[in-house]
């Protein structure tokens, strides 16, 4: 990764991503990452992205803790151009994925940068 992402959809079958850590923390396991839940459950095709450029993430200010993120994704759903109901989703360390981590399993992600240069996990830890 190139800097620190929040995953928002993944073409793996069982919607989850697999990233390798041992570049950050030296661990050699692979560890599961999730993608957004409502957008995961959403979107037909990666091509659909979109639909959600009017999201928000709200998160907390950078830190150097790789093991712990809090956020929240706010997606107001529209219908007829009328607002038909706002979608919160809690976020956590398993939506991340952090900058010099390697996806690992096959296919790819869709991601949104939360952190970049001397904020991310990696330059601060």
């Amino acid at each position: 990764m190139p800097a620190d992402v929040i995953c928002l959809f993944t073409t793996d079958k069982g919607q989850n991503a697999y990233i390798r850590t041992d570049q950050l923390d030296g661990e050699t396991d692979w560890k599961v990452r999730r993608p957004i839940v409502s957008i995961q459950n959403e979107m037909q095709d990666y091509r659909d992205i979109g639909h959600f450029f009017n999201c928000e993430i709200k998160c907390e200010n950078p830190s150097n803790k790789i093991y712990d993120f809090n956020g929240t994704f706010i997606y107001p759903r529209q219908a007829d151009d009328a607002i038909d109901r706002e979608i919160q989703e809690s976020l956590t360390l398993e939506n991340t994925m952090w900058a010099n981590t390697v996806l690992a399993s096959q296919g790819f992600i869709l991601g949104l940068v939360v952190y970049t240069g001397k904020e991310t996990r990696s330059q601060m830890n």
